[in-house]
């Protein structure tokens, strides 16, 4: 979210994640913010203080509260303690007093019982002098990205500011539409058959300069990252090969049975690579992610798509009457942030790394079901 904002000229100060390996992704591809790895049920109305940014203006507050106990995908938990942190978003955002407050979260936020939470979180908004417009509901490929992802957005804005309108959409399906026709899978990992960097209109406009107004970052390898193939078994190979358009299959309880379901390549007998990933969700290729494909996919799989979140940032900008320039260059951090183990990586962070960031959830047996494209 962080990088589509960074897209549409905002400076983003700071960062924060409680899980020390997805915070070192962040660090390394973001190395002009400031990269912090805690939970924000600590900060609470001292977030200021917490995050030390003294006296600083802030534009806008954006996040993307944890949303497993909310998600229609998976079981919905009325009591997973992450639910909570929808409100201690809300309680740290008032605390820094930004001009507008963003928060995105999953659809399911919006059903109820789900829907108290969100609700909640505009109450304590509301009384601290913010503005909000009933939440609602964009899909992701309304804004570029090659897939269907619905989410829902909460826009707030101190009552002295103007309000903040839905962001615009730049992709349609229809054919008579004035914008951009809707990207597909093949445009983003059609021509993705090696790790050279093969040119395309989709790529294009993700790394466009007078598109985006994000810092060049120097030293990104010349060779794409995140290529490499999972190994299935003969048996996964010949599951996948059979499986028809838009049906699913499991890759078995002896090969990843609590691993995250991953898309079967449109094309080929396989689940897709972490760079093919990244291209769905909307990432420049420049980003790079954890050496060890189960964190990778973690962070693309939990983040934002940059395109959607450069959308809803425009709407800021626009809403601040603001005419921000393009960033300098920067370079890229430290390359071991993208190897360390979760004690490292801990470490790096200065945090126990005892301690589980995903709280209390239990670990439950649960078939690896992959979706085919």
């Amino acid at each position: 979210m962080g990088l589509g904002f960074e897209q549409a000229g905002f400076d983003v100060l700071v960062a924060v994640d409680a899980d020390p390996q997805l915070a070192a992704i962040h660090k390394y591809n973001h190395p002009a913010s400031r990269t912090i790895c805690r939970d924000i049920l600590g900060f609470g109305a001292r977030a200021r203080e917490e995050l030390e940014l003294g006296h600083a203006e802030i534009d806008v507050v954006l996040g993307g509260p944890p949303c497993q106990g909310f998600s229609v995908i998976g079981k919905r938990q009325f009591d997973d303690p992450r639910n909570d942190l929808v409100e201690a978003f809300a309680i740290a955002a008032v605390a820094l007093r930004p001009r507008y407050v963003v928060m995105e979260n999953v659809e399911g936020l919006a059903l109820k019982p789900m829907r108290a939470h969100l609700d909640n979180a505009r109450e304590i908004l509301a009384n601290a002098g913010y503005a909000s417009a009933d939440p609602f509901v964009a899909d992701a490929a309304d804004f570029g990205v090659p897939q269907r992802r619905r989410r829902v957005l909460l826009l707030a804005w101190l009552g002295s500011e103007r309000a903040l309108s839905a962001p615009v959409p730049t992709h349609a399906s229809e054919e008579r539409s004035t914008l951009r026709p809707m990207v597909t899978v093949n445009d983003a990992i059609g021509r993705l058959a090696d790790q050279r960097r093969r040119a395309s209109e989709y790529v294009r406009w993700l790394n466009d300069a007078n598109e985006h107004l994000s810092a060049t970052r120097l030293g990104a390898p010349e060779d794409l990252t995140g290529m490499g193939l999972t190994k299935h078994s003969r048996a996964t190979v010949d599951r996948f090969a059979a499986t028809p358009q838009g049906a699913e299959a499991g890759t078995g309880p002896d090969h990843g049975s609590f691993m995250s379901a991953r898309p079967i390549h449109p094309s080929q007998p396989r689940v897709i690579t972490v760079r093919e990933a990244a291209r769905l969700h909307g990432y420049p290729d420049w980003f790079q992610f954890h050496r060890t494909k189960w964190h990778s996919f973690r962070g693309i799989g939990n983040s934002v798509p940059p395109p959607m979140a450069r959308a809803v940032a425009a709407s800021v900008v626009a809403a601040l009457q603001l005419n921000p320039r393009k960033a300098g260059s920067v370079g890229l951090g430290d390359a071991a942030l993208l190897a360390h183990d979760p004690r490292q990586a801990a470490d790096a962070f200065g945090v126990d790394p005892t301690k589980n960031v995903r709280r209390t959830r239990k670990r439950r047996h649960e078939s690896d079901v992959q979706s085919a494209i």
